[in-house]
C-alpha cells in the first residue's frame, strides 16, 4: 500500500499556490464525535478502518479495523473487507469482493460513519447548472452529519442562495448549540481594522487604542464562527488566519501572549477558488484548512419544488409581523414564480413576495403585482405560455434601453418609473412601516404619502412607529 500523505500536512509550509493540490480528490470521514480527510492518491489502494495501520482511520466501533479499501484510478472504486456492519453506497449495501464508483458527491456508509469524495475546486458553473430534485435532500442529510463533527465547512453557492441559513443550521444542529453563533461579513471591514477586529488589541497597539479590545475569535470562544464572503480577506489577514486555524489560539495586536481559541470554522462564498488560487489570490494552504468539506447549495431555479412553499412561508411571516391576515396567492402567481429564473435566489423571492403583497393587499397577488418594473427572466420551457395562462413580456436584453432624448417627456417618464420603484422597495424593505420607509429614502412621511397617492399606490398599513 503507497503511503498516503495528508493534505493539511502537505500544504502546512506552502506559501504560493501549487499546481499538485489541486488535482487530487480528497476523501473525507465523518462520525460521532470526529472526522478525518486524506488526499486520494492517483495509483495503489487505500484501506479504511478504525485500526491504526489504515490509511484512513475511522475511529468508531461500527467500524471494522480494515472495513473497506479504496482502489485508486479514474473511477476510483470502494470494495468491502468483509465488515460486521457493511459498506453502502448511496443507500445500497455492497456484496461479497463487489466493487462500487467511489464518485464525487456519492454518499458511502461504513457502519455509522459517512465517507464522502471531494473533487479540487473547479471553475464554477453555477449558471449552467439545475441541480436534481433530491438535491436539497441529499444537502439535509449532509448537514445533519457534517453538524455532529467539527469538521471545517466550506458553503458554496450563488448570492442569495441560503448559505447563511444553512450554516445557522449546522450550529443549531452541532454539539456547540448553546455557545456564541457568530456571523463575520470578511468584505465589510475597513482594511485598517479588519485585524484589529478579528483577533482584538492591547492597549497602545496603535494609534487610537486607548485601552485592550477582545477580538471577535476571542469572544467566540468555544462557539462557530461564519466566515461570509472569506475570498474577500487580503493576503496578510488570510495568512493569520491560517495561523489561527493551524495552532488553535490568536495573538492581540501588541501583545506577545497567544490566546488559546476553540471555534468551528463555517466559511461561506460564491467565489471560485480555483480560479482564485490560480491566481494567487487565495492561499491554497488556507483553503485546505477550511475545506473539511465543501456542501454546495443549488439555485433556487434548481430547486422548483420549494419556491411556492418558499413564498407561501414569507407572505404568513409578513401577516405575522403586520398583524394583519396573510395574502393569499393566485394560481397564475403561482405558475408564474415556478417559471422565473430567480437569478437573486430565495433573498429576490421574499422581497419580491413582499413587494407584491403590499401592491395586492388585499386581494390576492396576481402576475400583475409581480411584474411592477414588466422585467423579467423566464426559465426555458417547451409549454406554450397559454397553456398556463401566463403571458409574460419576453426576457430584458443584455444591453439596457437608453431614452431617446427627441421624444417629449420619455426621460421624465423614465425618472418617475424609477423613483416609484425605489418607493416600492423602500416600503418592502421597512414591512410597510411609512415612518422607517420615508426615512430609508430621504424624505418626510407626507411626501412619501404624496408620491404613493400619485403613483396609485396603496397606502401600507400604518406600522408600529407610524
Amino acid at each position: 500500500m503507497p503511503q498516503v500523505v495528508d493534505a493539511e500536512e502537505e500544504t502546512r509550509s506552502a506559501l504560493a499556490p501549487d499546481p499538485r493540490f489541486l488535482t487530487h480528490e480528497r476523501v473525507v470521514a465523518i462520525w460521532q464525535g470526529g472526522s478525518a480527510s486524506v488526499a486520494l492518491p492517483k495509483l495503489g489502494s487505500l484501506v479504511v478502518g478504525r485500526g491504526t495501520n489504515v490509511g484512513l482511520r475511522v475511529v468508531t466501533s461500527a467500524v471494522s479495523r480494515e472495513h473497506a479499501v479504496i482502489h485508486c484510478g479514474e473511477p476510483a472504486m470502494i470494495e468491502d473487507l468483509g465488515s460486521s456492519n457493511g459498506t453502502r453506497v448511496d443507500g445500497r449495501r455492497l456484496g461479497p469482493s463487489e466493487r462500487a464508483p467511489l464518485l464525487p458527491g456519492s454518499l458511502i456508509e461504513l457502519g455509522d460513519a459517512l465517507l464522502i469524495v471531494q473533487p479540487p475546486p473547479q471553475p464554477a458553473t453555477l449558471n449552467g447548472v439545475v441541480a436534481n430534485e433530491d438535491a436539497m435532500e441529499r444537502l439535509g442529510r449532509l448537514v445533519a452529519r457534517v453538524a455532529d463533527s467539527d469538521l471545517p465547512v466550506i458553503l458554496h453557492g450563488e448570492t442569495g442562495v441560503g448559505k447563511e441559513v444553512t450554516a445557522a443550521r449546522i450550529h443549531e444542529q452541532s454539539r456547540r448549540r448553546d455557545m456564541p453563533y457568530l456571523k463575520i461579513n470578511c468584505a465589510a471591514f475597513a482594511e485598517s481594522m479588519v485585524e484589529s477586529e478579528l483577533f482584538g488589541h492591547e492597549r497602545g497597539a496603535f494609534t487610537g487604542a486607548t485601552q485592550s479590545k477582545v477580538g471577535l475569535f476571542e469572544a467566540a470562544r468555544g462557539g462557530t464562527v461564519l466566515l461570509d464572503e472569506v475570498t474577500e480577506l487580503t493576503l496578510p489577514i488570510q495568512a493569520k488566519l491560517l495561523r489561527a486555524l493551524g495552532n488553535s489560539e490568536i495573538l492581540r495586536l501588541g501583545s506577545t501572549k497567544p490566546v488559546p481559541i476553540d471555534l468551528r470554522f463555517i466559511a461561506a462564498t460564491n467565489r471560485d477558488f480555483g480560479a482564485l488560487i490560480a491566481s494567487g489570490r487565495f492561499r491554497a494552504d488556507l483553503y485546505f484548512r477550511l475545506n473539511g468539506i465543501t456542501l454546495d447549495i443549488p439555485p433556487l431555479r434548481a430547486r422548483t419544488a420549494e419556491i411556492v412553499p418558499l413564498a407561501l412561508q414569507f407572505l404568513e411571516a409578513l401577516a405575522r409581523r403586520s398583524g394583519e391576515p396573510s395574502v393569499r396567492l393566485s394560481s397564475a402567481a403561482s405558475a408564474w414564480l415556478v417559471r422565473y429564473a430567480f437569478p437573486g435566489n430565495v433573498r429576490e423571492l421574499r422581497n419580491l413576495i413582499e413587494r407584491a403583497a403590499l401592491l395586492a393587499a388585499p386581494k390576492p397577488i396576481g402576475v400583475e403585482h409581480l411584474l411592477p418594473d414588466a422585467a423579467f427572466r423566464e426559465r426555458p420551457s417547451s409549454e406554450p405560455e397559454a397553456a398556463s395562462g401566463v403571458h409574460a413580456p419576453p426576457p430584458p436584453s443584455a444591453t439596457p434601453s437608453v431614452p431617446d432624448a427627441t421624444k417629449p417627456g420619455e426621460l421624465r417618464q423614465e425618472l418617475k418609473g424609477l423613483e416609484r420603484d425605489r418607493i416600492v422597495e423602500a416600503i418592502g424593505k421597512t414591512g410597510g412601516n411609512q415612518t422607517l420607509a420615508a426615512k430609508l429614502l430621504g424624505i418626510s412621511r407626507r411626501a412619501l404619502l404624496h408620491r404613493l397617492d400619485e403613483y396609485g399606490l396603496p397606502r401600507p398599513r400604518k406600522g408600529r412607529g407610524d
